[in-house]
C-alpha cells in the first residue's frame, strides 16, 4: 500500500516491471483535457499519490525505437503526426519502484529543410512529453549528445513563434532564424496541410 493506494492499481494490465516499454495510456500522466483518450480516473489518481514520496520522479534516458516514439507522439503531441523515419531516437522515462513509465520521446532525423542537409546535421523533428518537468530539456540535451558522438557537428530544432523555448534555452540552444510557416498547398500540387502553419522559430546548438 502506498498514500491508501495499492500499487497494483498503477498497473493493472502488465505485470512486469520494466525501464523502457511501449507507450501505456493508461500509465501516463496527462491533462484532465487528454483523460477522454482511455487514462482511468483511478490511475491518475494513484500517480498523483506517487508523486509525493522522495525521490519518486527518477528521470533517464532509455532506448527507444521508432514505432514506440511515434505511438507516443500519435497520442500526445499537440499539432504533429509520427514521422516515417529516423536517425535514432530516445525516451525519457520515470523510474518508479513499480517500473519504468515513459515520460516523453525525441526522434532525431535528417533536416527537413534541404538547404540545411549537409550531412553534418541533425534535427529533432519530433520531441514530446507528457508534462514531467525536466523531461523536455533531458531529452534535447541527450539528443545533443549522442548527434555529435555520432559525428555530427550540429543538431537543429523548431518551435513555434508561440512558444517561450525555454527548455531549449536550458539545453544550450540559440534562436537563429524564425520562418514564415505557411501552407504547402498550391493551386499546381495539391496539399493536405498535416501541420501547424504558424511562423517558426528556428534552434540550434553546435
Amino acid at each position: 500500500m502506498l498514500g491508501g493506494k495499492a500499487i497494483s492499481a498503477l498497473n493493472p494490465r502488465d505485470s512486469q516491471p520494466r525501464g523502457m516499454r511501449r507507450y501505456p495510456r493508461h500509465l501516463t500522466r496527462q491533462s484532465p483535457a487528454n483523460r477522454a483518450d482511455g487514462v482511468a480516473q483511478g490511475d491518475a489518481g494513484a500517480f498523483a499519490a506517487l508523486e509525493g514520496v522522495e525521490g519518486i520522479m527518477n528521470l533517464k534516458i532509455t532506448p527507444c525505437s521508432l514505432a514506440e516514439a511515434n505511438n507516443f507522439v500519435l497520442h500526445l503531441h499537440r499539432h504533429h503526426k509520427p514521422v516515417v523515419g529516423h536517425k535514432f531516437s530516445i525516451a525519457v522515462s520515470d523510474l518508479h519502484p513499480c517500473g519504468g513509465v515513459i515520460c516523453g520521446v525525441a526522434i532525431v532525423g535528417r533536416p527537413v529543410a534541404r538547404n540545411l542537409d549537409d550531412g553534418a546535421t541533425l534535427e529533432v523533428t519530433r520531441l514530446c512529453t507528457d508534462g514531467t518537468r525536466n523531461a523536455c530539456s533531458m531529452l534535447y540535451r541527450s539528443a545533443w549528445r549522442a548527434a555529435r558522438a555520432m559525428g555530427y557537428s550540429k543538431l537543429v530544432t523548431y518551435t513555434l513563434a508561440t512558444e517561450s523555448g525555454s527548455s531549449l534555452k536550458g539545453a544550450g540552444f540559440r534562436c537563429v532564424a524564425q520562418t514564415k510557416g505557411g501552407t504547402w498547398n498550391r493551386p499546381s500540387r495539391g496539399r493536405v496541410d498535416k501541420h501547424s502553419t504558424e511562423a517558426k522559430l528556428r534552434w540550434e546548438i553546435a
